[in-house]
């Protein structure tokens, strides 16, 4: 049973793209990901982001969405998940992450269930438990978000959610 949610936010909640304009940076986020987020908090799903970055966007999601459990600036993501383990105690199998690229392999690892955009790097499409049908940033938490709520097996993959 899944206890807590954690994901990445660049090629999860965002395409993975930055565009520049003047020095300044733009991403795009799915609104629909927000509004799923919200809805797994409801039903007391802890919520976490582990990112490698560190700046402003990063820190205007924090705001946003108020994860439980936030690290930014995070290469070592496994260790990261493993530092929600023990301050949580919530147990391995019940936690799910979300990761696209190829810092995410480590907190893949160590989460329960794996889970990736339909566009994740290959190595990690081959390792997740779950490859989703949406690409990064069109839906991915919202499309978790129906799973939970189907109760339903993922295709995807031999694992069901």
């Amino acid at each position: 049973m899944i206890k807590a949610l954690i994901i990445d936010i660049d090629g999860v909640l965002t395409d993975g793209k930055v565009y520049i304009s003047k020095n300044m940076e733009f991403k795009t986020l799915c609104y629909q990901d927000l509004d799923a987020l919200n809805e797994i908090k409801k039903a007391d799903i802890k919520t976490g982001i582990i990112t490698g970055e560190d700046n402003e966007f990063t820190e205007f999601l924090r705001g946003k969405i108020n994860p439980d459990y936030f690290y930014s600036g995070c290469k070592d993501k496994g260790k990261a998940v493993l530092d929600i383990i023990q301050k949580s105690g919530i147990e391995k199998q019940d936690i799910w992450y979300v990761g696209d690229g190829k810092y995410d392999l480590s907190a893949m690892k160590e989460a329960g269930v794996s889970i990736c955009p339909a566009n994740a790097i290959a190595e990690i499409r081959q390792n997740a438990d779950i490859i989703l049908k949406s690409k990064g940033g069109t839906g991915c938490i919202a499309e978790i978000n129906d799973l939970l709520h189907k109760n339903a097996p993922c295709k995807n993959k031999i694992r069901e959610c």
